[in-house]
């Protein structure tokens, strides 16, 4: 079981080759691409396909959450998202705290994948997976403030 932290930062922004211009979330050695739509719908440009289609736009996070909203992400993995609460509180193994939470749960060929906690306004402030070496948690410092 390993416990990591990561600092994720929006360091610009960039025009795609799909002619729309995204925040640039900055990982140190990775970069992700996020855009708000018209309707509030926060869309993300992935490069790192699961199956070789190159770079695809899919949907990150709808703009109005309802518990037991499931969407699909074709192109990526995990490949379907589910959310479970639009008021989860997570206390963090530091003694931080945070309600008011939206929480995800993935999903990867219908078998759970992980859980992600988002906080308005600040981003995704937490990730939890289970995988190859065990559970994982992923909690991030600086995250998408796209609103």
């Amino acid at each position: 079981t390993s416990d990591y932290t990561t600092i994720q930062a929006i360091t610009g922004s960039k025009v795609l080759s799909n002619s729309k211009t995204y925040y640039v979330m900055d990982y140190g050695s990775k970069q992700d691409y996020f855009r708000v739509a018209s309707n509030g719908d926060i869309y993300a440009w992935k490069t790192n396909s699961f199956n070789d289609l190159g770079t695809a736009e899919s949907i990150f996070l709808p703009a109005n959450p309802v518990v037991g909203t499931m969407w699909r992400d074709p192109y990526f993995l995990p490949d379907s998202l589910v959310v479970k609460a639009t008021d989860a509180v997570l206390i963090c193994a530091n003694g931080c705290s945070y309600t008011g939470l939206l929480k995800i749960d993935t999903y990867s060929y219908g078998n759970y994948y992980e859980t992600l906690y988002f906080k308005k306004g600040l981003g995704k402030v937490q990730q939890s997976s289970t995988g190859i070496l065990g559970y994982k948690k992923y909690i991030t410092a600086i995250n998408l403030s796209l609103k």
